[in-house]
């Protein structure tokens, strides 16, 4: 992402200075000034493109999000093996034999693996609910590693410490088509420190939706993204087994 607020100091600074300047060297500065502000502007509106097309992409199969490759940054690719033995699908197949592995040079810092957030049922949130909720509690475990066997495990990388980001998106639900109405925005985040261990984590955190009057459903993307990892003997792979994650409106999760 951008770093808008830099990008911005500069182009004051640079605003003060052409006053400065002969009227030759104005132009040249002029120049560089436009470019770095068409520069900001795009980035501006990009930060988040990825949640987006991400999100197209969920409704365009049948049954929705159906091999959502965009809904991570990367996946191991290794001969003699198919294209998708490691994909994003494998962290959420309910078998631990399987993982999504990241697929960079490297221990894969900063590589992620998004998730749609909806309840236990299946169903998704509505904004009016959520506000007279006070919110919604989301559930999330983690199977970290490879856990098809201990030896696999401690082989590759494990993830020790994450970032955890929460997308609300407006959309609208139609007959034949689901559609986004307005851009995607962080509602929550957080830092989450993982055992070095085989057995599932749990986590838990409280999220609120956008105050929205308009539009009536959030589509809610969780977002992993891996910022450091216990290191593996043999690879420099890091695997994530299973993810489960769901959601509760709060008032709901404290009756049950």
């Amino acid at each position: 992402m951008c770093q808008l607020t830099s990008l911005a100091m500069v182009m004051n600074a640079m605003g003060l200075y052409i006053k400065t300047i002969g009227e030759n060297m104005k132009k040249q500065v002029i120049f560089i000034f436009i470019l770095l502000k068409s520069i900001c502007l795009f980035c501006e509106e990009n930060d988040y493109a990825f949640v987006k097309k991400a999100i197209n992409q969920f409704w365009s199969t049948l049954p929705y999000g159906t091999n959502w490759t965009l809904s991570c940054s990367s996946v191991l690719k290794e001969k003699n093996k198919t294209s998708d033995f490691y994909d994003r699908d494998k962290a959420f197949d309910n078998n631990l034999e399987t993982a999504w592995v990241e697929g960079v040079s490297g221990s894969g810092i900063n590589e992620y693996i998004m998730e749609y957030v909806c309840t236990k049922d299946s169903e998704n949130f509505n904004y009016q609910e959520s506000i007279e909720k006070d919110g919604i509690q989301v559930f999330l475990s983690v199977n970290n590693g490879y856990c098809k066997s201990e030896n696999l495990f401690l082989k590759n990388n494990r993830v020790k410490k994450a970032k955890i980001v929460f997308y609300d998106t407006p959309i609208s639900v139609g007959q034949n088509s689901t559609k986004i109405k307005d851009e995607p925005i962080i509602i929550y985040e957080n830092i989450i420190d993982f055992k070095d261990s085989i057995d599932k984590q749990n986590f838990s955190f409280i999220i609120n939706a956008r105050d929205d009057n308009i539009y009536s459903s959030p589509f809610i993307v969780m977002q992993l993204i891996i910022l450091d990892v216990y290191p593996g003997t043999d690879y420099d792979n890091t695997c994530i087994s299973e993810i489960n994650v769901y959601g509760e409106y709060v008032s709901d999760s404290v009756s049950n």
